[in-house]
């Protein structure tokens, strides 16, 4: 998508109040009011039931303080399955590519709620494919500030473009300014009391 084109979507979305900014989501150090993303897709899986074992490729695991596994002691999800979640989408600053890109996925607190994330949980420590990791705090996750994302620009995140799911920051986020937060190709996520 051209510059020009993104630009004129992004006000599109803005004017029709799809991007949502909020001072509900939490503030950076200058009081600016974090991005919370705009919901698109409803979600059609209930949180207070167990999440189905997958019936597809498992994209990410998440273990740890939860109270409804679907498989042994965590919670493994495939991509139809993920996306039952609810979709959310924002256009952000991606610090890597250093341009303005827009992200689909489900929000974390959205994530966490549906395995049964423990009330007493203070982070979450998240695993790439490559091993490499990152913490992010419950009182960030909690703004609905933080996407898992599966897809970028509508289409879905390849393996070796950083995907099949990646953290993604919405504007704002404190953790998100550091660009080494941006973790992709997430396989685990751990839930820490």
């Amino acid at each position: 998508m051209s510059r020009s084109r993104l630009l004129a979507h992004v006000v599109a979305l803005m004017l029709s109040g799809s991007i949502v900014v909020t001072g509900c989501g939490g503030s950076d150090e200058h009081g600016v009011a974090a991005q919370r993303f705009a919901e698109v897709g409803a979600d059609s899986l209930t949180t207070q039931n167990a999440v189905p074992a997958p019936t597809g490729e498992v994209v990410v695991v998440l273990s740890g303080a939860l109270s409804r596994p679907n498989v042994g002691s965590s919670v493994q999800f495939d991509m139809a399955t993920l996306e039952r979640l609810g979709l959310h989408e924002g256009v952000v600053f991606e610090p890597w590519e250093k341009i303005d890109m827009n992200f689909t996925g489900v929000t974390l607190e959205r994530l966490l709620d549906s395995v049964g994330a423990s009330a007493n949980a203070t982070s979450i420590h998240i695993t790439a494919l490559d091993d490499y990791q990152v913490d992010v705090s419950m009182t960030e996750i909690r703004s609905g500030s933080i996407i898992l994302a599966t897809r970028q620009d509508d289409a879905p995140i390849a393996v070796d473009k950083g995907g099949a799911t990646r953290i993604v920051f919405g504007t704002g986020t404190a953790s998100g300014e550091n660009p080494d937060q941006w973790i992709w190709s997430v396989a685990r996520i751990e839930i820490r009391e």
